[in-house]
């Protein structure tokens, strides 16, 4: 229905009713547009009380793909619906559901006559016998045949047909309604939002799959041939030869290493030292030897055995600093940035291969050194502590 310009400026005041508004009530401007009966095609009387049972339900069953398609509609739109794009959905929606309707019947008509044809072959009851006559025939040879194996062929015949019949019509049903919807003029506008709506799709499914095949270029390009600058930096190689370009930056990079490895190796040589130093001048005070060589011992040294331990470590201590192995690297480092510095820092291959393997061999040397004087100083530790030994032992025998 169509309302006047004094019905739509009318302001609603109950509001009790708009569930259902007369269209003659001022409610009704707030429903511009309707539904209306004339547009409904339906279907003759025969199919619709077989296939519908009442009207009633056929047209719920029409205003629900209505409303469907409208939601469809008012998507694309960005819109609601016109009154004359309201009565085409309408007229083409119920079109649409007496076709779907079709299958079926048609498939429960073609499923009974295969099933009657399989039933007169499978029991062996002649075409010319009537139909009572056949079905006490058919009676009697079921009596004596697999009732379970007849139910099941006839079971799936029939559904075959029912589900090749209801297929068939729905698609059949759905090409009719969007033949009728490109065809119909009171949708043009309708069309033309549906043609926007699939290029903007299309393009963005197409920049999609493009993004797509440029991240895959991409990861191929990459698996191929692999960043240099990656490279350099997950196998960083080593810089012996060299050119430093300031010698702050130098004293930085050696003094690292050195306090770093001389704390470790200090530990090192103060822990070794004072275990050397427990094991070499240990006495122990509750030995049962005689008391006399016990009280000349104590009267000597007038302080117990951690004092004695301490002394020993402090007279020793910058002997073992001085033949540690963090004395001796530092010594190498020291070296070997004299030489770097008094080279040419824009040297060639040949030359800055020559330099490290000087460096190699000062520092092979440099270790050679240090190996030897901890080997001498292990030695002379052994030697003190044996000699202890026997002395003690002396002591004990007498």
């Amino acid at each position: 229905m169509v309302l006047d310009d004094e019905t739509l400026s009318q302001s609603p005041t109950n509001i009790e009713t708009w569930d259902s508004p007369d269209p003659s009530s001022p409610q009704a401007a707030l429903f511009p547009s309707k539904l209306d009966r004339e547009y409904l095609r339906p279907p003759m009387a025969f199919y619709l009380y077989t296939r519908f049972l009442t009207p009633q339900l056929w047209e719920h069953r029409v205003l629900e793909r209505v409303s469907k398609h409208l939601e469809m509609a008012k998507g694309i739109l960005r819109r609601n619906p016109s009154q004359d794009e309201i009565n085409a959905f309408v007229e083409h929606t119920s079109r649409e559901v007496n076709m779907r309707g079709l299958g079926m019947p048609i498939g429960l008509s073609a499923g009974f006559i295969h099933t009657n044809l399989f039933l007169r072959k499978k029991l062996s009851i002649p075409r010319n016998v009537p139909v009572f006559q056949g079905i006490q025939q058919a009676m009697a040879s079921v009596a004596t045949a697999d009732k379970r194996a007849l139910v099941f062929q006839a079971a799936i015949r029939t559904s075959f047909w029912v589900l090749l019949s209801m297929g068939n019509f729905q698609g059949f049903a759905t090409y009719q309604f969007t033949l009728g919807l490109s065809s119909d003029e009171r949708l043009g506008s309708f069309r033309e939002a549906v043609k926007k709506y699939t290029n903007a799709r299309l393009q963005r499914l197409e920049g999609n799959s493009e993004q797509a095949r440029q991240r895959h270029e991409g990861r191929e390009a990459i698996r191929h041939n692999p960043p240099a600058t990656a490279v350099a930096e997950e196998y960083p190689q080593p810089d012996y030869g060299r050119g430093r370009e300031s010698t702050s930056s130098t004293s930085t990079s050696t003094s690292a290493p050195d306090n770093v490895w001389g704390g470790r190796e200090q530990k090192q040589a103060d822990f070794t030292d004072s275990f050397l130093q427990d094991d070499r001048s240990s006495t122990d005070d509750a030995s049962p030897i005689a008391f006399e060589l016990q009280t000349q011992q104590n009267t000597n040294k007038s302080t117990n055995s951690w004092e004695r331990i301490r002394q020993e470590r402090s007279q020793q201590q910058p002997q073992m600093t001085a033949n540690s192995p963090a004395m001796w690297r530092g010594r190498a480092f020291k070296q070997v940035e004299q030489e770097q510095q008094s080279q040419n820092p824009t040297t060639d291959y040949a030359t800055e291969e020559k330099s490290r393997q000087q460096e190699r061999d000062a520092a092979q040397r440099e270790f050679d050194q240090m190996m030897d004087a901890e080997r001498q100083l292990s030695q002379g530790d052994s030697s003190g502590s044996s000699s202890g030994e026997n002395s003690r032992k002396a002591g004990r025998r007498w």
